[in-house]
């Protein structure tokens, strides 16, 4: 990513060093489709890290729910229900946190209007996502206070597998 912005740094300056090279070699419809195509590229990977980062939250959530529902007896799931519903809230704001940030580093080196669309589309995608998951929990937390700890595990990762493809098949 980094590379992508500081080869098109590297252009635009060129460009801006020889502005005979500029209007002789490309002109303005080219250099826009040129940006349009960079922008595309940016987004593309900027949505194939953020799923990435999304499955390793997938398989964080999932160890730590388990480690959780082993740990404690059927008499204790409500208080289960409180910290594991922490803990996966504090995993969502440090993910929101590292997305955020990797986002701003990024839209540092993109185009100011490309990274306006861009800022506000992943804001949205985040903002889904973490709905989401926290109904994920709720729901299967509450479905588990009536069944076994096994069953449940199993329940919540099928769940969380199924819903996370449902969220992420969108971005």
């Amino acid at each position: 990513m980094r590379e992508l912005a500081n080869q098109q740094h590297i252009i635009a300056t060129r460009f801006q060093e020889s502005p005979n090279l500029q209007s002789d070699s490309i002109s303005s419809e080219e250099l826009a489709v040129s940006h349009a195509n960079e922008a595309n590229q940016l987004e593309a990977q900027m949505d194939t890290k953020i799923n990435h980062k999304l499955n390793e939250l997938t398989m964080g959530i999932r160890k730590l729910v388990g480690e959780e529902l082993a740990a404690h007896h059927a008499n204790e799931a409500n208080q289960l229900e409180v910290q594991v519903e922490t803990k996966i809230d504090h995993k969502l704001q440090e993910l929101t946190m590292r997305i955020r940030q990797f986002v701003g580093e990024e839209l540092a080196a993109s185009n100011a209007n490309e990274a306006l669309k861009l800022e506000t589309k992943i804001d949205h995608k985040l903002e889904k996502l973490i709905v989401g998951m926290r109904q994920i929990v709720s729901e299967d937390l509450t479905a588990s206070h009536a069944n076994e700890f096994n069953q449940f595990e199993t329940q919540v990762e099928t769940n969380i597998d199924h819903k996370l493809e449902k969220l992420t098949m969108g971005m």
